[in-house]
């Protein structure tokens, strides 16, 4: 299980274990309104996490975060919980965990641990102004992320009740501005053009108070969940309160579109034409030293794309074989069996480090003859 934006309009997804073992992964179907994705692999007898119950959590425990952020596996970063559950105003309904753990991009997907080890979150998103850490991050609750990977796994989607109503919690101290007392109801800050809730005359400033026969107010959850519940076809009664006064409301559910997962190609393809890398000798860029000789990258797709390259990248060398122009790189390659990993030498501005081109057939077809011979 990971997060949604994380393998959305990905080409291919990947798991690499703690053992540094890869598996190509199928993307059995993703959420973007709680930013769930479940993947399979083919594997077994892996390690398993215990999950603990998000529920429970208050805030000022202690939480610790997993994750790579900037590339750096297996980062751990602690803090604790601030508010449980907290729902982002003007949002979809989905409650957060909200913690001063620091995220950052690569930590999307990761667990959030409790005191106890056990795994109370996924890591979602952080609220900054600049795209790092500002010291707000958000995990989505795994008891939510659960049930969500409980029904893509079983159909491939989720489906929801819909009314074409934005809303956020109203709080103790909105309550008062609508002539209420009490913290309790979802307070409706958009409606959609032509939606049920536009047909049953929705509107912003409503506040809605129960859903069916309920006499008493209801918790925020409670009303999301009613709405998601519902079935196609149906009619809910909604008792608002506006303009200091009650009515009811009948409003006809629709079901939300599903979220379709990505539709994911091969990692390597045998017939690519150097990885998907259009190259040029760097004695032929302007700018660029001749003293360190190599491959400069003017276009990336395919395989190449995949493990991380990019323009303006340098090829230095393949494997362990340095290549000062095309025909180098190209002899190179052709060296290597096509069912190895071929590792390329990159230099990205002052920084060298080596990426891994993963094999372009594997092993059992490379060693399948492509002509059987006659009995």
């Amino acid at each position: 299980m990971t997060s949604a934006h994380a393998v959305t309009g990905a080409q291919a997804v990947s798991v690499v274990t703690a053992d540094q073992r890869r598996f190509d992964a199928e993307v059995v179907g993703i959420d973007r309104r709680t930013d769930v994705a479940l993947l399979r692999i083919a594997a077994s007898n892996l390690p398993v996490v215990a999950v603990g119950q998000s529920g429970e959590l208050c805030p000022g425990e202690w939480v610790a975060a997993m994750g790579a952020p900037f590339g750096f596996e297996r980062s751990v970063t602690a803090g604790v919980v601030s508010a449980n559950p907290r729902y982002m105003p003007g949002g979809n309904g989905v409650p957060l965990i909200q913690t001063d753990v620091a995220l950052n991009p690569g930590n999307s997907g990761g667990p959030l641990f409790d005191e106890r080890g056990n795994v109370v979150g996924m890591n979602s998103m952080i609220y900054s102004a600049s795209g790092g850490y500002f010291g707000v991050s958000f995990s989505l609750p795994i008891d939510t992320a659960m049930r969500v990977a409980d029904e893509l796994r079983a159909t491939g989607r989720v489906t929801r009740g819909h009314i074409g109503a934005r809303t956020q919690p109203l709080t103790a101290d909105l309550a008062p501005a609508f002539g209420l007392d009490a913290g309790l109801g979802a307070l409706v800050v958009r409606v959609d053009a032509d939606s049920p809730a536009e047909t049953a005359g929705l509107r912003s400033g409503d506040v809605v108070l129960a859903v069916g026969a309920a006499a008493a107010a209801m918790p925020y959850a409670e009303i999301q969940e009613r709405v998601a519940s519902a079935t196609q076809g149906s009619r809910l009664a909604l008792r608002i309160w506006r303009h200091r006064a009650p009515l009811t409301v009948q409003v006809g559910v629709i079901q939300s579109a599903p979220d379709m997962p990505p539709k994911l190609v091969a990692r390597a393809d045998a017939h690519e034409v150097r990885f998907g890398l259009e190259l040029t000798e760097r004695k032929g860029v302007l700018g660029i030293s001749l003293q360190d000789p190599g491959l400069y990258v003017q276009g990336v797709s395919g395989s190449a794309q995949r493990a991380g390259l990019r323009y303006g990248d340098a090829l230095i060398a393949v494997n362990d074989v340095r290549v000062a122009g095309l025909a180098d790189f190209d002899a190179a390659i052709r060296a290597i069996p096509e069912s190895d990993t071929v590792a390329l030498l990159v230099m990205r501005g002052a920084n060298r480090s080596y990426v891994a081109i993963p094999p372009r057939v594997s092993k059992r077809a490379a060693l399948t003859p492509s002509v059987r011979p006659s009995p």
